[in-house]
This record gives structure tokens, sequence and C-alpha cells, in this order.
């Protein structure tokens, strides 16, 4: 039974001396489970406004390109999910909640076009309480088992804390920005409308333009383009203590 190696692998895995050989550890615990490809990152929080948004990915370079290029970190449902939920999840399931005419749909039929069928997904929190998401894929194949969903969570919780290690905690990058600013922003960054973030993030379209003009002003931004590409000053202050809300 896979869980009787979950510790050990875990183990391993916390040892790992670079991204690189975590990534390269990481690869092997999910082989076991069928997933080929993984990536492991953050989907809330200051990282993803800065260089350090994943952990590590193997996954093909073909497809990062079509990811990239057409857009499709503002359409992937899985995103969506980690921070809606926080429960970890498989592909199929989520797809079979959406809506006929969600724009996720394009994701995974690309995937399939490079190969990945089905995969897994767990959302976990960082060392600076951040959502992370490891999210892991491969060829065609049946529903995960119990045992399988139980170790890929434990070796991806294991794999994103090491990573957060690795990088370690950095300076923040927004000032005095609450939490839910945070997260308003970085979604803004990657491309969302207020509608979207509201959505995403379970808050009024109304909530989420205060708090991106409660952001702009604390940056100094003229607008919200200049807020969406970080071009301003960061106060040297850390966060703020204040309420989500």
């Amino acid at each position: 039974m896979l869980q009787q190696h979950t510790g050990r692998i875990s183990a391993e895995l916390a040892a790992a001396i670079s991204l690189a050989d975590l990534a390269a550890r990481f690869q092997v615990a999910v082989e076991v489970c069928g997933m080929t490809a993984s990536a492991s990152g953050m989907v809330s929080g200051p990282r993803i406004l800065g260089p350090n948004q994943f952990h590590f990915t193997n996954w093909p370079g073909k497809w990062l390109s079509v990811y990239q290029s057409r857009g499709f970190a503002t359409l992937d449902a899985l995103p969506r999910w980690a921070i809606v939920s926080g429960e970890a999840v498989a592909w199929s399931e989520v797809l079979a909640l959406l809506e006929p005419t969600d724009p996720g749909f394009q994701v995974y039929k690309a995937a399939g076009q490079h190969g990945f069928f089905e995969g897994y997904a767990t959302p976990v929190r960082g060392r600076a309480g951040a959502l992370g998401l490891v999210s892991v894929a491969g060829g065609r194949r049946a529903n995960f088992s119990t045992d399988e969903r139980a170790y890929l969570q434990s070796v991806s919780i294991a794999a994103l804390h090491r990573g957060e290690e690795l990088l370690g905690i950095p300076k923040p990058l927004m000032g005095t920005f609450t939490a839910r600013e945070h997260e308003c922003v970085a979604l803004l960054r990657q491309g969302f409308t207020d509608p979207e973030i509201g959505r995403v993030i379970g808050i009024s379209p109304t909530t989420v333009k205060f708090h991106l003009d409660n952001a702009r002003r604390k940056t100094g931004s003229r607008n919200r383009v200049e807020l969406a590409v970080g071009a301003y000053a960061f106060p040297a202050q850390g966060l703020a203590d204040s309420a989500l809300e």
C-alpha cells in the first residue's frame, strides 16, 4: 500500500538540497501513481507577483509555451478551485462541476493534445500563509484510489513546504497591504476583471474595487495599469494585521 511508504518519501523530499533536487525527487514520488509531469507554486499572496511563483515544474516546454501564450493562467479552473475550496481534487472532478461554456475546458482540451488527460491538484498553505498549489498530471487512467489520493496529498504538502524552505520567505512585496488586497492585486496582475476576482475569492465586484482602490492609494499608483504591472515603489513596512474584508 502506498501509505506505507508516505513517511519515507515525505522525509526524502524534506531532505532535498536544492529546488532541482526537489523536483527530481518529487517526479520519482508521483510516478508510482502514473503521473509524469508536476509543478509546485503559489496561487495567492505576494509570491505570485515576483519571479519565484514556482518552486519547480517539469511540464514540457511546448506545453508551458502554449499555456503562457494563450493566457491559460486566467482560464485554468484548478487555481480557481484551490482558492475557493482549498481541497485536493482530480482534474476530471473539477471538469464535471464546470458549466459547459466555462473557458477552463480550453485548458484541458489543449492539455490532452500534449498527452495529459488526468491529474491531481493539492492546495497547500505556504510558510507565510499564502496558498500554494501542487499539480501532477499524466495519461488516461482510472479514478484515483483513496490510497493514491492520501499519498499524493502527503507528498505534495512535503514538496511545497520544502520548496518554501529552499526559497526562504521573501521580503513583503506589497508593503502595508492587507491579505485581501494581496489577493485582489495578484488576480488583477493575472488579467482578471473585478467581477472575476469577486467570483474567485467570494466577494462582490464593489468590494474588489474598494480593495484595489486602497492598494492603488497605498502604492501611489496613478491608475490600475500601474498597480497591475507593479510600476511603483513598495513601502518598507511589513504586512498590516488588518481584517481580510
